[in-house]
Parts: structure tokens; sequence; C-alpha cells
């Protein structure tokens, strides 16, 4: 059976709606709030198996995205290439000590043979991992990826935002 492939750049930040072309979420589908100021929600990744696949169809020189957690407690979350999607080899190992309060932006060079990226939880003490705006790309990313990130006061109540409005 063929599986469909995302041409490249692909690009999410909607994790609350129907995924693009080639991308894949196995357990929970449950959503935090968006990281950036486009639309759409973050995905969680808030118990261990929780994982997040891209399959593309070429090679790929870069993954850019936001990650955050929401608390203090160990986990653990792998950012992981495959040529076959079945053998992995880990890009990345996001922890609670390097996972910054609020998100952050982060890219990873991938390997150019690599067809298959994958967020993979595989520890976790309580608490969650956030990723938002994840591009895939070959030399430039997609452009809708170029969503600024929220300024976390947006987030609090009663705060001034980046746009000038007030959140009460």
């Amino acid at each position: 059976m063929a599986v469909s492939q995302a041409n490249l750049p692909t690009f999410c930040s909607a994790f609350d709606a129907a995924l693009p072309t080639g991308w894949t979420n196995t357990a929970s589908v449950v959503t935090a709030p968006t990281h950036d100021e486009c639309s759409g929600r973050a995905k969680t990744f808030n118990a261990v198996g929780i994982r997040l696949t891209i399959n593309y169809n070429t090679s790929a020189s870069h993954l850019k995205y936001s990650i955050s957690r929401n608390n203090a407690n160990n986990k653990t979350l792998l950012i992981e290439e495959s040529a076959d999607g079945v053998t992995w080899s880990t890009v990345f190992t996001h922890t609670t000590a390097n996972t910054p309060v609020p998100a952050a932006i982060h890219t990873r060079a991938l390997n150019p043979l690599s067809r298959f990226v994958r967020f993979n939880m595989t520890a976790r003490a309580g608490g969650r991992m956030e990723v938002d705006m994840v591009n895939v790309y070959n030399g430039s990313p997609d452009p809708a990826g170029d969503c600024p990130l929220l300024n976390l006061n947006c987030l609090n109540a009663k705060a001034i935002c980046n746009d000038g409005s007030f959140t009460a």
C-alpha cells in the first residue's frame, strides 16, 4: 500500500485541524494553546508513546519548530529522522532541563537521505511538551511558517499584546 508523502517545504501550525498530506499523529490528538500569531493550536505530548511523524518525498536540509513545556516534571521528547520509517536516529533530545518556557524556535539539520522526521515522547513524569510551527524544508522554509511567536504577556490576564491590543 502506498503512503502519501509531503512535498517540501511542508509546514503545520494548526494541530487542531486536519494534518497536511504525509503527516500522522499517534495516540493523543490533544492540543495546547498556539505558540504563534498565525492560527491553530500546538501539538501536545502528554504521554509516553505520543508521536508526530512527517513523511516527505525528497531530500530535506532542515527542521524548524517551536517547543515549550508547562512545568518542571521530568520528560523527554526525541526529534528523530529515518530513511525508511523503520530505523530511527536521534537528531536532538529535548528534556525538561533544555526546553524553554515560554516557547522558543529551534532549527535542526537533517540527513539528506532521510525521508521521515518524528517527534517522539519517550519519558514523562508529569506535565506536557508542546510543539508548534513545524517546518521541514530543503534550502528555504515554507514562508507560511514565518509567524512570530506570541508575546507571553498576551497569554496572561490583563496584558498588552505585541499589536498593542489589551487582553482582560
